[in-house]
């Protein structure tokens, strides 16, 4: 993300750009109550940071320095390798994953970053996408499905994003049954990429006028009855909803386009 462009009179490189937009979102969701960063950086190789507070993944992220490449299976092997270690319990977990150009490493048989294997043995539709693997893909679909519990976004930056870049992102958004989304190099616009999402917190026992105790026996949704507290369950094309039996607290969370 080294390329210099202009943001209202400021010349800035998409690296600012995106910095500046995730320590708002980070800032956003600090605001609700405790919030925990896992950061992973990549160009020719790429970096995990591991779990951060918000007040230290802000400091990570804002000394963060340019680099001139990018390897996408390395950002997968990278994020899906170390998830685990100090993972904290979370009610939610978002993932992002953010580029402003197609791929132009990827990792060789010993893990190696090279320009390229020749290894093109991923083909989604008839479309070859000879810098990201069979195995990363399915690294990347696996994770996505099983260790995020919220919405996941893969995001575009820039005007000249390229074709081929375009592309390789659609894949990864594919891996999880979403789209990418593509913005031009303005923060306004990747804070609204990076918020696909609106949550409404409360409690049941809130909503019910009662002289007597009140306690949840079940929730019935779409023709399924839930008779334990729900931890997230996915309401088809409607949202999430989590739910305790026992404190009647709630929190439902809608993607932008839900």
């Amino acid at each position: 993300m080294t390329k210099k462009v202009d943001v209202d009179g400021q010349e800035k490189t998409r690296l600012d750009i995106a910095k500046e937009s995730i320590v708002e979102i980070i800032n956003q969701y600090k605001a609700e109550g405790t919030t925990k960063v896992y950061l992973t950086t990549f160009a020719t190789n790429a970096e995990n940071y591991g779990w951060m507070d918000a007040h230290k993944a802000i400091a990570t992220i804002n000394s963060l320095q340019a680099g001139g490449m990018t390897n996408f299976e390395a950002a997968i092997k990278e994020t899906v390798e170390n998830f685990d270690v100090n993972k904290p319990d979370a009610s939610r977990t978002l993932a992002y994953f953010v580029s402003d150009g197609e791929p132009t490493y990827e990792l060789d048989e010993n893990k190696e970053a090279v320009r390229s294997d020749d290894t093109k043995d991923l083909i989604i539709d008839g479309v070859t996408y000879d810098k990201v693997d069979l195995e990363y893909y399915n690294m990347w679909k696996d994770f996505t499905t099983n260790q995020t519990n919220g919405v996941t976004t893969t995001i575009g930056i820039g005007s000249g994003l390229s074709t081929t870049g375009k592309k390789y992102l659609e894949m990864l958004a594919g891996a999880y049954g979403g789209e990418a989304y593509f913005v031009e190099d303005d923060p306004k616009e990747l804070i609204g990429a990076l918020a696909q999402e609106e949550v409404v917190k409360g409690n049941v026992f809130d909503l019910v006028e009662s002289d007597s105790d009140v306690t949840i026996d079940s929730i019935t949704i779409d023709g399924v009855v839930y008779t334990d507290s729900l931890s997230n369950v996915a309401i088809d094309g409607k949202g999430n909803l989590i739910v305790d039996f026992a404190t009647g607290e709630y929190s439902y969370t809608v993607k932008e386009n839900e």
